[in-house]
């Protein structure tokens, strides 16, 4: 399985593996721009997430996602 988040100018964008609850505490691998590994047969999610700052700036914005 492999992932890849692209984006562009102030957008920041981080790809998530999950497992089959799809919950914070499901997360089983995250990237800043790309996820790769071996899965076992199953229910996964891939979620993108808005990376925010310290200062509570969000920095969200259009992404391409390809997953294979």
């Amino acid at each position: 399985m492999r992932a890849v988040v692209i984006d562009q100018g102030d957008v920041d964008v981080d790809v998530h593996l999950l497992d089959s609850t799809a919950t914070e505490d499901g997360c089983l691998a995250r990237g800043h721009h790309l996820l790769g590994g071996t899965v076992d047969p199953g229910t996964y999610y891939v979620a993108v997430d808005t990376w925010v700052g310290a200062d509570g700036s969000e920095y969200s914005g259009e992404y391409l996602l390809v997953v294979l």
